[in-house]
C-alpha cells in the first residue's frame, strides 16, 4: 500500500529554520534537498508533494525530480492541502506533515494520517545529527515561554 505524503512547505521550512537568511528560494531548495537526501518518503512507491503558498518566483530545480513541488498560485497552501485530501480516492493513504493545527485537525477528520514536522523529519534528524536536531530544539525552546504563558492564562487548576 503506497502512501502519499503532503508537506506544508513553508511550515516545515520555518520549523527547521531553513530560511534564516530570508532567502525563500534557498530555503525551499534546502527543504527539498533534505527530503531527497534522506529519502523521507520511504519506499520508492510512495509519493511526496511539497506545497508552497504563492507562485513560483524563479526557476525551481526540483520540479522535475522524483518529488513533486506545487506552488498554489491563487489559494493558500492550507486550502490546497485540504482539497488534495478531500479529493483523494482513499484519504487513509495520505500523510499530511504540518504543525498547523487547523490543517492537522481537518485532514485527520477526513481520514488522513497526520505527522508533525518533528515526527516526519526525525529520520533526517538522526542521520544529520546535531545541525537539524539543534534547530528543532532551538525552535521548541524559543516558543516554550509563549506556550507556558498561555497555559497560565487559560488553564486554571
Amino acid at each position: 500500500m503506497s502512501k502519499h505524503f503532503i508537506i506544508d512547505g513553508y511550515n516545515a521550512m520555518h520549523k527547521l529554520s531553513l530560511c534564516e537568511d530570508n532567502n525563500l528560494q534557498a530555503g525551499r531548495e534546502r527543504l527539498v534537498a533534505l527530503i531527497n537526501k534522506h529519502k523521507l518518503a520511504g519506499s520508492g512507491g510512495n509519493l511526496l508533494t511539497v506545497v508552497f503558498d504563492g507562485k513560483k518566483d524563479s526557476f525551481f530545480p526540483f520540479e522535475n525530480s522524483e518529488k513533486g513541488v506545487i506552488f498554489t498560485q491563487d489559494e493558500t497552501a492550507d486550502n490546497k492541502i485540504k482539497r488534495m485530501v478531500e479529493k483523494a480516492k482513499n484519504p487513509r493513504k495520505m500523510v499530511v506533515v504540518s504543525d498547523d493545527n487547523e490543517i492537522r485537525y481537518y485532514t485527520r477528520g477526513l481520514g488522513a494520517e497526520v505527522k508533525s514536522n518533528a515526527e516526519f523529519f526525525a529520520r533526517a534528524k538522526r542521520k544529520q545529527g546535531k545541525a537539524v536536531n539543534e534547530k528543532l530544539n532551538e525552535y521548541d525552546e524559543r516558543y516554550s515561554d509563549i506556550t507556558n504563558e498561555l497555559k497560565k492564562l487559560w488553564i486554571k487548576k
